[in-house]
């Protein structure tokens, strides 16, 4: 596997595909601390923002919801009064 780069692309691939992209298609051999760095490691802390963010988002939905009142058997009696 080597790594290599275009413009902002940056791609892991075979080496015959690595060399044949590098000859041909003007990208660069890159060292893979800098895959390591742009494209594993931001792909982690993107998923872990996501995670928070939805985490947070659940949580003020939690608190936000309005809550149906309760039944209880007091109120139940009330309204077969009412209805009589």
């Amino acid at each position: 596997m080597k790594t290599i780069r275009k413009d902002e692309l940056i791609k892991r691939v075979s080496d015959d595909a690595a060399k044949f992209r590098v000859e041909n298609q003007g990208w660069i051999y890159i060292t893979k601390e800098e895959w390591k760095r742009s494209v594993r490691d931001a792909v982690k802390i993107e998923k872990e923002k996501k995670k928070t963010e939805y985490d947070e988002q659940e949580k003020k939905s939690l608190v936000d919801k309005p809550r149906a009142p309760r039944v209880t058997n007091q109120s139940k009696k009330k309204a077969n009064k009412k209805k009589r």
